[in-house]
């Protein structure tokens, strides 16, 4: 059938991210010394970090250097 997800989840929320952070670690020990519940994982949703590198063709070409060897 389709996937249904982990059969035990939660969800802590909140407006200050530290202490959301901190009760769900201390849920999550908890839950962890439960020996009916399997590994916790945690899901942040938070977006990953993104670097952007502009650079400067002009200078770049100057040295000899392409996009791709930068």
């Amino acid at each position: 059938g389709p996937p249904v997800g982990r059969p035990l989840q939660y969800r802590v929320s909140g407006e200050n991210i530290d202490k959301v952070r901190q009760h769900a670690i201390e849920l999550a020990t908890l839950l962890d010394h439960n020996p009916h519940v399997g590994e916790v994982i945690y899901d942040w949703n938070e977006p990953g970090k993104v670097l952007r590198i502009d650079i400067n063709q002009d200078k770049a070409r100057q040295l000899g250097l392409s996009s791709e060897d930068v």
